[in-house]
């Protein structure tokens, strides 16, 4: 038996709280109007901890008082999940991580990490930006005994072009809660697609989003408008609090949320949940794991690759993927590209590439395969919870809309012409 460290400090009803069901009330009241979790690393964590459950091992997870040589002194491995270090704007936390680790002697194995891009072109400048601090970070888990599972190929390439050749393409846990037989199959036929749309609204287009029984499922960025938020003063009037939200979040996404047609989820398990009894059959959009969780429900996912993350990890399990730039599409056409024959084809030798790296690091005899997540007492309750908060504002809503609606065309226009002047003018 090995006595593991996950190397994540869990908060109660925190970001990686996974263990049990997120009590939203006391979430909304503590979080405030505090930036939302990325509930995307909730499920990122929870396939490693699948993975590592292997029925002997000790999982224990980080704590604040733990120190280095307590560290040193108490466990035989370290796990440290990790996505998007390897940029620019987390060269602070490279540093940060570097000084602990110098000082550990555990093998510690770093999971799912990747370099982050706008696009693949922009490899080279990725790489020379944080040359010195990566590499200083690498080396010093290297001297720990340990190694790296990366989420993809663009992320090898950047490994490579450090000198660090070892590092072994794995995809992300996340995928791999099922076990090794997952299969993806398209049982539309001549029926109705019922769509589950995730990321930017931009990208993926509004119109998508007017097709009958449709559903934007966000993960972190409407969380004060889904929420309910910033309506605490018992002075604000309805009408004037809606017309703030319009003006932060916009028309089309307030409309959504007052249809009840917009969702966040804080826990996998409960999203997971509602994807497979509202029997959604087709998800879209550019959030990676939004598509993944989709995927774990049986659902056929498209991806619209819109940095290197999403396009490496949907070429890695070869998720039917299209570029932001490709015309604009309708729903059945969409559809129509979803082909998931590569992706059925792959999967169990990506599965068995995640195994073999976890065996050969010494974390597991064999995988794990008892998912604990995925149990069939889910509660649902939360849905009903959360559209009740708007509740109060949606006859005002339904009242105004579309002066509403003018209200975010000349919010929109104006900022807009104050782009244009900042571009211009001194």
């Amino acid at each position: 038996m090995a006595k593991i460290l996950i190397y994540k400090d869990v908060v109660p009803n925190g970001e990686y709280d996974i263990f049990r069901t997120i009590d939203y009330q006391k979430f909304r009241d503590e979080v405030g109007e505090s930036a939302c979790y990325n509930v995307g690393n909730r499920a990122r964590l929870q396939g490693i901890i699948v993975a590592l459950e292997d029925g002997k091992n000790e999982l224990v997870f980080l704590t604040k008082e733990m120190t280095p040589s307590q560290i040193n002194a108490e466990f035989d491995f370290i796990v440290l999940p990790m996505a998007n270090i390897f940029q620019r704007r987390y060269i602070a936390d490279m540093e940060r991580l570097t000084k602990i680790f110098s000082q550990i002697k555990v093998p510690t194995y770093v999971i799912a990490c990747g370099a982050q891009a706008d696009s693949f072109d922009q490899l080279e400048e990725l790489v020379e930006s944080v040359k010195e601090p990566a590499s200083r970070f690498i080396r010093s888990i290297y001297e720990t005994g340990g190694e790296f599972a990366l989420r993809g190929f663009f992320t090898k390439d950047f490994f490579d072009k450090l000198g660090f050749p070892s590092a072994v393409v794995t995809g992300c846990p996340s995928m791999y809660q099922l076990g090794p037989a997952l299969k993806i199959e398209k049982k539309v036929g001549t029926g109705t697609i019922k769509a589950a749309y995730n990321g930017s609204l931009r990208i993926i287009g509004k119109k998508l989003l007017k097709e009958a029984g449709s559903v934007y499922l966000d993960q972190d960025e409407f969380y004060g408008l889904l929420f309910a938020l910033g309506n605490e003063e018992v002075s604000i009037r309805n009408d004037v609090y809606v017309r703030g939200l319009v003006r932060k979040y916009g028309y089309e996404m307030v409309k959504l949320a007052m249809e009840h047609r917009a969702m966040l989820f804080l826990d996998v398990p409960v999203w997971r949940k509602y994807l497979m009894e509202n029997k959604f059959n087709f998800s879209y959009g550019t959030r990676i794991h939004g598509n993944i969780i989709s995927i774990l429900s049986g659902i056929p996912a498209l991806i619209c690759a819109c940095d290197s993350r999403t396009r490496e990890m949907a070429e890695f399990y070869a998720i039917p993927m299209i570029q932001p730039d490709q015309k604009e599409r309708t729903l059945a056409e969409l559809y129509e590209l979803t082909d998931y024959s590569a992706f059925n084809a792959n999967y169990a030798k990506n599965y068995k590439q995640f195994e073999r790296f976890l065996v050969n690091s010494g974390l597991v005899t064999k995988i794990g395969t008892k998912n604990l997540f995925f149990t069939e007492d889910v509660s649902l309750t939360y849905v009903d919870w959360v559209q009740a908060l708007l509740d109060p504002y949606r006859s005002t809503f339904e009242a105004q809309e579309y002066k509403l609606f003018l209200y975010d065309q000349r919010v929109r226009l104006s900022r807009k012409a104050k782009q244009i002047t900042h571009k211009f003018l001194p």
